[in-house]
């Protein structure tokens, strides 16, 4: 429904990717928090918080609160 959203790690840095229309590169905050600025600065900051699944990988992805699962 919202398209596909890749991430990907670069030089210690997320690289996020929403629609091949929204990106950012994103820095550790706070925990499982990453936020950065958009490719396009007048888009502003993004904030991402990952959270883990049992098995102690990424099982959702909480976008500026659109909390998106992971495709299996």
């Amino acid at each position: 429904l919202y398209g596909k959203i890749t991430v990907s790690v670069n030089n210690d840095q997320l690289l996020i990717n929403i629609n091949d229309k929204v990106k950012a590169n994103l820095s550790h905050w706070h925990y499982d928090t990453f936020r950065g600025p958009m490719e396009k600065k007048w888009f502003g900051e993004i904030t991402v918080q990952f959270q883990l699944g049992t098995n102690g990988k990424v099982s959702t992805a909480n976008v500026e609160g659109l909390i998106l699962k992971k495709a299996e």
